[in-house]
């Protein structure tokens, strides 16, 4: 039985929330990515702690949480240590989170377990604001584009593909919805691509509503997750990852 969950966010001394890409899920800079600022001293090994002969950063990069890591790199609410930034929670008791979007001010996610799918500013400020509820449990994935937030919902009595404004107007399953077990989901030029995991497919429909869907790619055993980069569409199965 799920109790709840807690929406947690940090960001490291290269991938500051700030700068994550409009719609991109699921970014990770990892350890190998750590850069240094330009004119900070600091790069991978470096001693992010005060500032050094030749440095103008006049604050402890070790625990300041508005110059964590790099002078100037803001924590957005968390706290710093040693160079970087903690988790911030922002967001308790949320009924199974599972998909995760973000944009350029706003972090949305999918509630498996309660069956609503949430919104809230990347900082924190504010209140949630719940933009969709669906039958639970239901919401598995979610991503967005510059008007628009689209989840897949699975559950015992239905599997589609829905679309709303990102203010909560205007809640709609896509015509083309139809997926047997819709999971992950991506939205990459004008198409909305999805993993159906109980047929073993991944298919694709307008992501304006005004078309058929349609399989790209079969034989895909437990497709999962779909994640679209430039031209080309990744998917993980049960036993690899795929493009398309």
């Amino acid at each position: 039985m799920v109790l709840g969950s807690a929406l947690i966010v940090a960001c490291t001394i290269t991938t500051p929330l700030g700068d994550l890409a409009s719609g991109s899920r699921r970014q990770d800079a990892g350890p190998d990515a750590l850069t240094a600022d330009a004119g900070s001293g600091v790069g991978p090994g470096a001693d992010a702690g005060f500032a050094t002969d030749g440095d103008a950063c006049p604050f402890d990069r070790s625990t300041d949480s508005k110059s964590c890591g790099v002078c100037g790199h803001d924590c957005l609410g968390g706290e710093c240590h040693s160079g970087v930034c903690q988790p911030v929670v922002l967001e308790y008791g949320q009924g199974g989170a599972f998909g995760i979007a973000v944009d350029d001010t706003a972090v949305y996610w999918a509630n498996y377990a309660d069956g609503r799918v949430m919104k809230r500013a990347k900082d924190g400020s504010g209140t949630s604001l719940e933009l969709a509820k669906t039958a639970s449990p239901g919401p598995r994935d979610i991503t967005v584009d510059p008007s628009n937030v689209y989840f897949t919902n699975n559950n015992a009595s239905a599997s589609a593909v829905y679309r709303v404004k990102k203010d909560g107007a205007g809640l709609s399953a896509l015509p083309g919805s139809g997926c047997d077990g819709a999971r992950g989901i991506a939205v990459l030029g004008a198409f909305v691509y999805i993993a159906c995991h109980d047929s073993n497919t991944i298919a694709r429909e307008p992501a304006d509503g005004g078309g058929a869907l349609a399989t790209i790619a079969s034989a895909q055993g437990d497709a999962d997750q779909v994640f679209g980069y430039g031209d080309l569409i990744f998917w993980t199965t049960g036993a690899s990852p795929e493009r398309s």
